[in-house]
């Protein structure tokens, strides 16, 4: 059951994940967010077995959010683990998104990936429609208000269709499709009374992926034949 929010980011920048840490905990504790340095017991100790737990968490997450910075790109755990996992993660249902804590390069090896997801632009505060390319380019009390509308955003898309029969069909569709071509399903591109058709990267290219499935958009729950398709 992914019912919770995966906080990622550089242990250099705990400073901006404090911040997101303490908007979030005033939604009290039928909250469950996870930081690897969290206060409410949701927390890697000592003597964890940090891989086993962390992959844990993912697998717990619904949405998650990338604090990026140039720290966040040069730390070799969050490249070669951590970001792979969660960029993997998409094709089970979790839902990521991101935000630039400071003017950063993205690497081209996650350039592609990152471009397609959500990414949070910073709001100047002078003017509706004047964003900035990062949190640190805002005062103080513009950030303070972007953390929130982002936080507020995330608690969104945690409650979101949480029980949707079109987004419980695409995450066993996407798991199917992983485990036999190892594709990985990140959007849904058209719906027709039968079928469901998916974006899907596959190694060096992107497929289009067509799942049949009866009655899917006009019962409020599923049948066991129709979570098979």
């Amino acid at each position: 059951m992914r019912d919770s929010i995966f906080i990622s980011y550089s242990r250099e920048d705990s400073r901006w994940a404090d911040r997101f840490e303490e908007m979030l905990a005033t939604q009290g504790d039928h909250l469950r967010y996870f930081r690897d340095t969290s206060e409410k017991g949701e927390r890697i100790v000592e003597g964890d077995d940090w891989r086993s737990r962390l992959q844990a968490e993912i697998s717990r997450a619904r949405v998650a959010l990338l604090l990026v910075s140039p720290r966040f790109f040069s730390s070799g755990f969050v490249t070669r683990r951590e970001l792979p996992w969660l960029l993997q993660a998409r094709s089970q249902g979790l839902s990521l998104k991101w935000v630039k804590l400071e003017p950063t390069l993205l690497p081209s090896e996650f350039e592609d990936d990152l471009t397609r997801l959500q990414a949070f632009k910073p709001k100047s505060g002078a003017g509706p429609r004047e964003t900035r390319e990062s949190l640190s380019e805002l005062e103080e009390s513009a950030q303070a208000a972007e953390i929130k509308r982002i936080c507020e955003e995330l608690v969104d898309s945690l409650s979101k269709d949480s029980h949707s029969p079109r987004r419980d069909f695409m995450t066993r569709v996407a798991d199917v499709v992983h485990r036999r071509f190892g594709y990985s399903i990140f959007r849904e591109v058209a719906v027709r009374e039968n079928s469901v058709a998916y974006c899907a990267d596959a190694p060096g290219e992107r497929v289009l992926v067509q799942a049949q499935t009866p009655r899917l958009l006009q019962s409020a729950e599923m049948s066991e034949d129709d979570r098979q398709a």
